[in-house]
Formats: C-alpha cells, sequence, structure tokens
C-alpha cells in the first residue's frame, strides 16, 4: 500500500515573537490575558490589582513536536463491552492533550488499512475536525491489525520533515486479529504503545507490537 503525500502533510507551525507586538506566538501555545477589576483610565497615580494568566504555558511549549500516528480498530469485535466507545473516548483525550505543535494522523483498520487524515498539526480547528472524525467511527467486519500497523509506519516513514520531531504509533484493539499478522511487522525504528480494549484482550499480540 503506498500513498502521495502532499505538502499539507508537512505542515509544522512555529512560534515567534517581537517585542513590543500582541503577546501570543502564532502557533498559540502561549497567551498572556491581563484580568482588572476596572477598564476605566485613573486620572492620577494609584495603585490597582492586576491578575495575569498564562495560558498554555507548559513544557509541551518547550519539548520537540511529536509526530503520532492512531492506529484504531474498527473491528466487528470493538463492539462487545463497549469497546469501540471506550476507544473513542481515548482517542479524544489524545486529541485534547496534544500541543499546536504536534501533528496527528489517523488510520484505521478492519478488512483492511485507512488513513483518514494525514499528518495535522494539532491547531484548534484540527482538533474539532478530528474528534468528529473519532465519534463517526463504526465497525466494519475483520482484524487485520497487520495492515493498520504497515500503514501506520508508512506514514512516518514518508515524511520530509522529521528532524527534531519524535515519531510515535498508537495501537488501540482488543488484539484479537483475525487476518494478518501483527508481529510480523518490522516496527523497531519507531516507538509503538499499544491500549487493549476488553477484559479478554489479546496481550501477547499487544506485547509482540
Amino acid at each position: 500500500m503506498s500513498f502521495h503525500f502532499d505538502d499539507e502533510d508537512q505542515n509544522v507551525p512555529y512560534a515567534y515573537y517581537t517585542p513590543g507586538t500582541l503577546q501570543r506566538d502564532t502557533a498559540q501555545n502561549v497567551w498572556l490575558v491581563p484580568h482588572t477589576a476596572t477598564n476605566r483610565a485613573p486620572l492620577q497615580e494609584h495603585k490597582q490589582q492586576v491578575l495575569l494568566e498564562l495560558i498554555g504555558a507548559s513544557s509541551t511549549s518547550e519539548r520537540s513536536g511529536l509526530d503520532l500516528v492512531a492506529v484504531l480498530d474498527i473491528s466487528y469485535s470493538m463492539t462487545g463491552a463497549n469497546r469501540l466507545g471506550r476507544m473513542k473516548t481515548a482517542m479524544q483525550f489524545v486529541i485534547r492533550k496534544l500541543s499546536p505543535n504536534d501533528r496527528l494522523s489517523i488510520v484505521t483498520f478492519s478488512d483492511d488499512a485507512q488513513r483518514l487524515c494525514h499528518l495535522r498539526s494539532m491547531t484548534q480547528a484540527s482538533k474539532a475536525h478530528l474528534e468528529d472524525l473519532v465519534d463517526g467511527l463504526g465497525v466494519i467486519n475483520m482484524t487485520n491489525m497487520e495492515a493498520g500497523l504497515k500503514t501506520g509506519h508508512q506514514i512516518l516513514d514518508g515524511r520530509r520533515i522529521a528532524r527534531g520531531r519524535i515519531a510515535s504509533i498508537f495501537v488501540l484493539s482488543d488484539g484479537d486479529q483475525n487476518k494478518g499478522d501483527a508481529r510480523t511487522v518490522d516496527v523497531s525504528d519507531v516507538a509503538v504503545y499499544t491500549f487493549g480494549f476488553g477484559a479478554d484482550s489479546n496481550h501477547k499480540v499487544h506485547e509482540h507490537t
């Protein structure tokens, strides 16, 4: 399976600051907001308490950007015990926690794998779109985790902007594969994190991926 990676796949926002300009960087990592008791200018010198709120100031604005591919199981076995619903909740949490300097691509797998979106910078608009995308997922037939893992790895391997960025794959599944074998996929050059859903999740598959 091959992909054509266009320029939209590679967009990475960067923050800039010029003294004396609006104190908000272009990637919306940090925003300094003043809160005062009144918006009227005083006629003489006086003291006033002002609360300054720093929004988005955390290690995410300083760390290297993350390129994450989420590989999601939408096979029929995910209908049991609300596995699909819990997987959606987990993905919504991941999306909300990513910063604008991070990029996310979503891959689903059932009989085969499908890339639902390119690596997108996690702006507020992108987050809203991907949350809706995840919320609308439904189940289809077989469980071909091998195809999902291969597709996710190929997305990261095809990046043109990779220097200084951390690449990871998240696999969310019950591990009940019945087509292909994910243990045969060589992902030794990238960090892969697996999350099993259901009390009967196949941990042997997750351990090998």
